[in-house]
């Protein structure tokens, strides 16, 4: 009896033993399970009503059995986020995409089919309380400000240099031909002077 009792006690011991182990290794699988949400500091999102939007949230995790669920909420005040339903706001819709080629990856969506001024504010996406990005600031208006480069501005100067070519030439060319007047005038002996300066004379004639 004395066998069968130590045996028993044994066997209890190792049990006890073996459900302390499996406690211990399931408490480090799940302590290994890691995530985070991406989303740049400060972003700003700028709109007309009635327009189209979606917000993206990118959700990375390692070690997990499943993909992590995530939420979205709005920002009432700095510590209240009240999270939104998609079943009560018709106008929204909230889906995950994988990225391409990210096998712990994946974005989620917030879109709007057409937002409104309620739909004014910070808006961040979560995965659990201690798991949150940073908020997404969407501005409503009539006449959004919106940051557009303007297109360069052109400057072809190939013209100008035809110009400049093209007069300096017909510059070239008159003095040429007042040159050939004034010699063809001094060889023929009619006053020794050129055609320009009796020109000029006449001129100043008149004037008189």
């Amino acid at each position: 009896m004395d066998v069968v009792s130590s045996a028993a006690a044994a066997a209890s011991v190792l049990w006890l033993l073996l459900s302390l182990l499996c406690q211990s290794t399931a408490g480090q699988d799940e302590a290994t399970c890691s995530t985070e949400v991406l989303v740049r500091r400060n972003t700003v999102l700028r709109t007309a009503p009635m327009k189209p939007l979606t917000l993206n949230c990118t959700i990375r995790w390692q070690n997990c059995d499943t993909e992590p669920p995530v939420t979205w909420c709005k920002l009432l005040t700095d510590i209240n986020c009240v999270q939104l339903d998609p079943t009560q706001k018709h106008h929204m819709s909230i889906y995950q995409e994988r990225t391409p080629g990210g096998e712990n990856e994946m974005i989620s969506r917030l879109k709007f089919h057409h937002v409104t001024k309620h739909d004014d504010g910070l808006y961040r996406c979560k995965i659990s309380q201690s798991v949150i990005s940073h908020a997404i600031n969407i501005s409503v208006s009539e006449t959004p400000h919106t940051t557009t480069e303007s297109p360069p501005i052109r400057t072809d100067p190939d013209w100008l240099i035809y110009v400049c070519v093209c007069t300096a030439c017909a510059v070239a060319i008159l003095i040429v031909i007042i040159i050939c007047f004034c010699t063809l005038r001094g060889g023929h002996h009619f006053t020794g002077h050129c055609l320009c300066t009796e020109l000029l004379r006449s001129q100043s004639g008149q004037v008189i």
